[in-house]
């Protein structure tokens, strides 16, 4: 008996349906298996004499101490050279910059930088400084900055992870009101 291509294709999803099916029963299986009923069954009392004393996995580790690390900080993995980068002095003053928007026209290039504490608007283009700071380029995601030599990008926040406490909306720079 020879099958026509349609009914060979209908075998063909009637044999998948039945493999996912499977395999899907299979997974449930594993993960709704004995390990995990064993976990939940009741603890049977023992002579504490008799049986020694198993701990599970996650009361026995801990983590080593911090200057174990110390090897990854001295000898960075993915910096070329493996050695640190040396910190420029202004950096910790980006650490209060966020870029919050972008805005490309024919007209030109503009972002929106949330800085300083307490944090306040200002739109920028290419070419103006801010703190110190000199924009070098708008980009569609993101702005570079510099300072002295050194150049940084600053990306767009995302703004689906807001803080909690975060201030809903900053202060526009030059207004003492919000």
């Amino acid at each position: 008996m020879r099958l026509s291509a349609s009914r060979f294709a209908d075998v063909g999803i009637g044999l998948l349906i039945v493999a996912c099916v499977g395999l899907t029963r299979l997974v449930y299986e594993e993960l709704t298996g004995p390990a995990a009923t064993h976990a939940q069954a009741p603890a049977r009392p023992q002579d504490a004499s008799t049986t020694p004393s198993l701990a599970s996995p996650r009361d026995t580790f801990s983590l080593p101490p911090r200057r174990s690390f110390s090897a990854i900080v001295e000898r960075p993995l993915f910096a070329p050279t493996r050695r640190p980068v040396e910190a420029a002095a202004d950096l910790g003053q980006l650490a209060t910059f966020s870029l919050d928007g972008v805005m490309i026209s024919p007209e030109g290039r503009l972002a929106i930088v949330i800085h300083g504490n307490p944090p306040t608007v200002a739109r920028v283009r290419e070419g103006q400084a801010i703190e110190g700071w000199s924009v070098t380029s708008v980009l569609p995601d993101r702005i570079v900055l510099s300072h002295d030599g050194t150049e940084h990008e600053l990306g767009l926040k995302d703004k689906s992870q807001a803080p909690a406490g975060a201030p809903s909306r900053p202060r526009r720079a030059g207004h003492d009101t919000p």
